[in-house]
């Protein structure tokens, strides 16, 4: 494909390009996590700017706890959880509302063996989307998150544990320091992961019973005794 393409211009070259996803464009990084609309508005745009983050503890796949200043260069921070954007990973905790689901056990031990390694020393940030929204209908704020370089929503993507819930009217204004859209990648990583039907695509397009190994189907909960399944990215197979 990269060879019929003939574009030797274009940053991504190789399969393995292709699927490393995003990276973060520097001036997102100039730009405030939101922006107010005026000095007595207290409503706020957001641009796709970033903000450091302090990991709190882990929630669910798809939901962080985290500690983030209340605005740019604050010393005073709000402690909340961040919405995976674009993410709907399958429910691993129980409340009022929801109660586990298949690939939901899994989905939640690959970002929590990432979050929980966390250090000091790592560049932790989430990112506004652009023109939407910050805060969900529970009071979360909605965004990326980035650890060193990596998106944790783009991961769950990749892995096969959520479908990607962008649609046609999902802002396309963000790109990356390669000039390919936040979108673009995203979409390609789960044509790969629906192709080779990991994850969550077992269920919804194999026609079969899913391959999560830590779901109980005929009772709708948890195995007992078994280990802790943690899905992989797969590197070693090509997109196409």
């Amino acid at each position: 494909v990269f060879k019929f393409l003939k574009n030797q211009d274009f940053l991504v070259k190789t399969d393995q390009d292709l699927i490393s996803g995003p990276a973060l464009k520097p001036e997102y990084r100039e730009l405030d996590f939101v922006e107010a609309r005026g000095p007595k508005d207290f409503t706020f745009d957001s641009k796709g700017g970033t903000t450091p983050v302090e990991f709190v503890y882990h929630v669910d796949g798809d939901t962080t706890r985290v500690k983030i200043p209340l605005f740019t260069g604050s010393n005073i921070t709000d402690t909340n959880s961040i919405r995976y954007y674009w993410n709907q990973c399958p429910e691993s905790t129980t409340n009022q509302t929801v109660s586990p689901q298949a690939w939901g056990f899994p989905a939640s031990n690959l970002i929590k063996k990432i979050v929980t390694a966390i250090t000091p020393e790592d560049e932790f940030l989430v990112q506004s989307a652009i023109d939407e929204t910050i805060v969900d209908t529970y009071g979360r704020y909605l965004g990326l998150l980035w650890l060193n370089g990596q998106c944790l929503n783009y991961i769950n993507v990749r892995a096969g544990t959520t479908e990607f819930a962008g649609n046609s009217t999902s802002k396309l204004g963000w790109f990356d320091d390669r000039e390919v859209s936040y979108f673009g990648w995203f979409y390609n990583a789960e044509l790969r992961a629906s192709k080779y039907k990991w994850g969550v695509w077992n269920d919804y397009y194999l026609g079969q019973p899913s391959k999560d190994p830590m779901w109980d189907y005929t009772n709708r909960v948890r195995l007992n005794g078994v280990e802790d399944y943690y899905p992989p990215l797969h590197d070693e197979l090509s997109i196409y």
